[in-house]
């Protein structure tokens, strides 16, 4: 009898150990919404995730949910994103913070957004990599030489205090179909995330090298870019637009340009998170203060703000006077002259940029 009850006793403390175990490997915001952690991948110290068919696809409440946050149009009743968003691979911190690698489809392409949930397994924080694992290849001229612009690739680690992202984006050029590629320029970046307890990102820094001789407007619009990768709580991130937006190449940037319409996008991205927090920022920086009235008066062309949306939130400021210096500075706004003959939105496409020069052995445009 006392065979039997020792050896219960250790069975049942083998089994409240491998439950423990398994408790301690899963993550509360995949219980939260009946997902199996076995069916997720779960990294270890190294962030290897690539786009494939081990991704597993959310359904709309679970989308909602993981991405919410950080897309604030999947937050609503009636959006439906079954088949465009999914997990690809998420981590659990020592800290109790879970990070989740979660890939969105748009067209032919994606976007990966990195986010947080707290120990609850809430959304607490997020960012967007575009392009993740990218490549873009064209033809200059039908029936000759073809070019591929771009390809980028992404990974990184992690860290006792967060994690990194390693980032390289090269220009490159094949003179015929079947020859070999010839890289032009590279682009390498670090991006050093710090993640606190309740789930908060910071971006600590961004270590850049370039190896070739890199294009001054490929540079302006990776620089651009980055902004897209400052976590969703950073109260700065309009500051930092604004300082970009008031260098000379940005500032003096030809409204058909890549450049212009990439200020454009992020206004775009800050004002459908944080409508309030941008037009309380404009009523605080008026005149010269701004480098982005520029941007901001032609930033419905393609609907990135949408003209009705946005005096409905001028409308919702408390206050009376900064209401007033809205109206009178944007009532001319939004006019967009971007429209076909016969009324439709022009097509834009928004790949990499340099997609129609081509460069010699030494980086040089030919």
């Amino acid at each position: 009898m006392k065979k039997y009850s020792f050896i219960l006793s250790v069975a049942v403390a083998m089994l409240m150990v491998a439950c423990g175990k398994s408790s301690n490997n899963g993550a509360q915001f995949l219980d939260n919404l009946g997902i199996d952690a076995d069916q997720v991948q779960m990294l270890s110290d190294s962030i290897d995730v690539k786009i494939d068919t081990t991704l597993f696809h959310l359904n709309t409440e679970q989308g909602k949910a993981l991405l919410g946050g950080i897309v604030p149009e999947w937050a609503e009743d009636t959006v439906d994103v079954e088949g465009v968003a999914s997990i690809v691979a998420y981590k659990k911190l020592d800290n109790g913070v879970s990070l989740a690698f979660l890939w969105q489809e748009w067209g032919d392409g994606g976007s990966m957004y990195i986010c947080s949930y707290d120990k609850d397994g809430k959304f607490a924080d997020g960012m967007e990599f575009i392009n993740w694992q990218a490549l873009n290849q064209s033809s200059m001229e039908e029936g000759s030489s073809f070019f591929l612009n771009w390809e980028e690739r992404c990974g990184g680690n992690f860290t006792p205090k967060g994690f990194n992202i390693h980032r390289v984006y090269k220009g490159m050029r094949t003179d015929s179909e079947m020859s070999d590629f010839v890289p032009q320029w590279t682009i390498e970046k670090k991006y050093d995330y710090k993640v606190d307890d309740k789930g908060k990102m910071t971006l600590a820094d961004i270590q850049l090298t370039q190896i070739g001789k890199v294009p001054a407007d490929v540079l302006t619009l990776d620089d651009l870019r980055d902004l897209a990768k400052t976590p969703a709580s950073d109260t700065k991130v309009i500051d930092k637009l604004n300082q970009k937006a008031g260098a000379k190449e940005v500032a003096n940037a030809d409204e058909e340009s890549k450049i212009f319409s990439e200020v454009e996008n992020a206004l775009g991205t800050i004002f459908e998170r944080n409508p309030s927090g941008l037009l309380q920022w404009m009523v605080g920086h008026p005149g010269e203060q701004s480098s982005l009235n520029r941007f901001m008066e032609k930033a419905d062309g393609f609907g990135v703000i949408d003209r009705d949306t946005f005096d409905e939130a001028v409308e919702q400021l408390a206050d009376e006077a900064g209401r007033a210096y809205l109206r009178n500075l944007t009532k001319d706004w939004f006019k967009s002259e971007r429209m076909t003959e016969d009324g439709a939105m022009e097509e834009e496409y928004y790949d990499d940029a340099i997609s129609t020069v081509v460069y010699d052995e030494e980086g040089n445009p030919v």
